[in-house]
């Protein structure tokens, strides 16, 4: 768990700006990161349902103390397939400006990544859903 202090991340924002200009975004990716003091150290548990925690909180909160749009990888902290969906949802509904998915033809055959990436066959599917809840929630899909 990596807690970041406001300033600290403002000024890593300002860093990575001047690095990279305007092609700059926040992705929620494998590690929890929260932009707040925290009062006490969150209740992380190990088991065997997820590889890496996947902090929705971190949505709003980035939201609230940045312009810079947030970018959420459902794939990764399950590191499941049947966990994508119910993640990029969730993402959606936080406020998330976009999610990442992974998607392959056989992701079973899938060189790298092959437990969470999405079957083609269901993807459009999962599109489906996830503009109905951009909709609900004030915001359009566009596929990139």
């Amino acid at each position: 768990t990596q807690f970041i202090r406001r300033q600290r991340a403002e000024q890593r924002e300002r860093d990575a700006r001047a690095d990279a200009g305007d092609g700059l975004d926040l992705l929620e990716h494998r590690a929890l990161i929260r932009v707040r003091e925290p009062v006490e150290g969150p209740a992380i548990f190990t088991d065997d349902h997820r590889r890496h925690q996947l902090d929705l909180l971190a949505v709003p909160a980035l939201k609230e103390q940045t312009h810079l749009p947030v970018i959420v990888d459902p794939s990764h902290a399950p590191g499941r397939r049947d966990w994508v969906e119910p993640m990029s949802l969730a993402a959606v509904a936080a406020g998330a400006d976009g999610i990442i998915i992974e998607v392959h033809n056989d992701p079973d055959k899938a060189i790298c990544d092959a437990a969470q990436q999405v079957p083609t066959s269901e993807f459009r599917e999962l599109t489906s859903k996830i503009e109905a809840i951009a909709a609900v929630v004030g915001k359009t899909v566009s596929r990139a």
